[in-house]
């Protein structure tokens, strides 16, 4: 048996779908500005972000702060930072929240600060190949009493 050699049009018409498929992803990147309560000092090392995501018109509680760490990459501007996370969702909503672990305890207590979006924000598809940015507004942080 024989087999015969694909045409030049349907391996064209393959590499067309395989870079469609590859700039499609089910993720958005978002980029959020911390600002911290009053004389504290934001540690990247320190940063927890915790999401959560959902469809509208369902509202989109903030997540508990926790050690449930989502992966995220974080820059020191000055006094406020900005963290930048790959969140996994298509054509849906996130609401972050953000713990700063002061004392280094692994427990949200006096010294800490928190905070969350005040609403949550549309996702918006980055593809594989694209550096498209949902950036949302600033998350104040509120030091834990």
């Amino acid at each position: 048996m024989k087999l015969s050699r694909p045409s030049r049009s349907s391996l064209a018409l393959l590499g067309l779908l395989a870079l469609v498929l590859l700039a499609c992803s089910l993720q958005s990147r978002t980029r959020t500005s911390l600002v911290p309560p009053p004389g504290m000092t934001l540690e990247p090392a320190h940063i927890h972000l915790s999401v959560a995501t959902g469809k509208p018109p369902s509202p989109i509680p903030p997540p508990s702060p926790g050690t449930d760490v989502h992966p995220h990459e974080a820059t020191v501007d000055g006094t406020s930072m900005t963290i930048e996370a790959d969140v996994r969702c298509n054509l849906c909503f996130i609401q972050l929240t953000v713990w700063h672990d002061t004392n280094h305890n692994k427990k949200v207590d006096s010294g800490d600060a928190t905070g969350s979006l005040g609403a949550a924000v549309e996702g918006k598809d980055v593809g594989y190949l694209g550096r498209t940015y949902t950036d949302t507004p600033p998350i104040y942080l509120s030091a834990v009493p």
